[in-house]
């Protein structure tokens, strides 16, 4: 495996709701994860957006991206540490969704 640099993959729906439990997990992960040089593999964490799938009327929609807004508030601090995607599945392919963050970096 000289040469690569393997990361760990979570596909999650980010929530209020869940949010010590993401980083609670994230941390425990990133000790699994530490090198001898100290600094840790990567993390992606793949968040499906799901709000906007069962909506079906402007309102629904706009309630939707507001929910989504603060949940992203919410996630700041893992954003930080890890390789975030933000994937909604009503709008863009998974594919699409990993080649715009990597257009990103």
């Amino acid at each position: 495996m000289a040469g690569h640099r393997p990361f760990s993959v979570i596909i999650t729906r980010f929530i209020e709701e869940n949010a010590s439990t993401h980083r609670k997990g994230i941390k425990e992960l990133s000790k699994t994860r530490q090198r001898r040089r100290g600094d840790s593999l990567p993390i992606m964490i793949i968040n499906i957006s799901g709000y906007s799938l069962s909506a079906k009327s402007e309102e629904e929609r706009i309630a939707g991206r507001l929910l989504r807004k603060k949940d992203l508030t919410d996630a700041s601090s893992l954003r930080k540490h890890t390789w975030w995607v933000d994937w909604n599945p009503s709008s863009e392919t998974f594919s699409q969704a990993i080649l715009r963050e990597v257009a990103k970096h």
